[in-house]
């Protein structure tokens, strides 16, 4: 199923702080770790899209334009809806083809003035627009087609057929294996990574944001709607949803753009290692958690507590992620350790249920 998630999973956030639109200012006496400020992107960090309040004067374009735009698609079943709009399974006039079809209020999203478009677009048009900038990445869906007009705007993505999200993944099969985990974190870095090397910081990275194929295990990642633009500057709003958002944000109101990309990766495998919708409390208490579940493997429970590490400075880095031993191909000495390990853990919990019955 292509879907949103459910109504409310992306919540407004209050806190007793000041904030700004997208980022605080360089004057800010909040320290900022090194990981907030290594952009490599060309032109992504320093090239950041600037809104635009007040009405475009081409929207009577953009009106004539979507009159034309409707016509191309015959829209069919509902897939989802959320907070941020409804998609529905439509069919493309020309081929036939099945494409997912978004349509969003427009009092919903800021417009945005960006070099590839001389008029202001939706914000999260223009961010996934970016992060389907270059080859293509097989892990994020495809951004077709889109338009708008006074009332909403519409985007035509890619609907990539069998698929459902990964939520719905997780409760069919009661308890991911790890070898399944690995496949689709691969997956979900390299998106993340491919965004942030585009300029791009989803910030929602969530099994309810990611399509699966429950045969090939194949993910796309899904809705920018709470997306930024990245920039070296820390932001001062978190727009994803409530539970996966940063500690650093919960103390300092502020975080970094690749330091909360980490994290919630992290949250992402907590979520499939333990099958169930962690609340924040569950990831401050990874690590304790983790030495419950014998079944996981050193290097799995090292990645997952290497991300959910609470101080932004000692996380691990989002571009060495792919580089942890967890992803690297299993040696024959290593199994055996595994197996030895599992053997011993095996024969401990046994004796010691062994001399409490006697």
């Amino acid at each position: 199923m292509f879907a949103l998630g459910q109504e409310g999973n992306k919540e407004t956030i209050e806190v007793p702080c000041e904030r700004s639109e997208a980022s605080v200012s360089e004057t800010s006496n909040v320290d900022v770790p090194k990981a907030t400020t290594d952009c490599q992107a060309p032109g992504s960090c320093d090239e950041v899209p600037e809104e635009n309040t007040g009405e475009s004067e081409d929207l009577a374009k953009y009106i004539a334009a979507s009159k034309e735009f409707k016509k191309r698609y015959i829209i069919g079943r509902t897939l989802g809806s959320g907070a941020n709009g409804v998609v529905y399974l439509a069919t493309r006039v020309a081929d036939g083809a099945q494409v997912a079809y978004k349509c969003t209020p427009i009092h919903l999203t800021d417009l945005v003035t960006v070099r590839e478009h001389p008029c202001p677009v939706p914000k999260e048009v223009a961010l996934h627009q970016r992060a389907n900038k270059g080859p293509s990445a097989p892990e994020i869906v495809q951004l077709l087609d889109w338009s708008m007009d006074s009332d909403n705007y519409m985007m035509v993505m890619e609907y990539p057929a069998p698929c459902q999200n990964l939520d719905e993944f997780i409760v069919k099969r009661g308890k991911v294996r790890e070898g399944e985990v690995r496949v689709i974190m691969k997956q979900a870095i390299s998106a993340a990574q491919t965004c942030i090397e585009r300029g791009v910081v989803h910030t929602d990275i969530k099994p309810g944001n990611i399509l699966i194929n429950p045969t090939t295990l194949k993910i796309k990642l899904i809705d920018f709607g709470c997306g930024e633009f990245l920039t070296w500057k820390r932001y001062g709003f978190f727009n994803g949803t409530l539970a996966i958002r940063p500690p650093e944000y919960e103390e300092t109101c502020r975080f970094g753009g690749k330091p909360a990309t980490v994290w919630i990766l992290g949250t992402l495998l907590f979520n499939m290692v333990f099958w169930r919708n962690a609340k924040r409390s569950h990831f401050a208490k990874a690590k304790e958690l983790v030495q419950a579940r014998v079944d996981l493997s050193e290097e799995c429970t090292n990645f997952l507590c290497g991300c959910l590490e609470t101080n932004p400075s000692r996380r691990f880095h989002l571009k060495n992620l792919l580089k942890h031993e967890w992803f690297e191909p299993e040696q024959p000495s290593s199994i055996l350790g595994k197996c030895f390990r599992w053997v011993r853990q095996s024969f401990h919990r046994g004796g010691t249920s062994g001399s409490r019955q006697s």
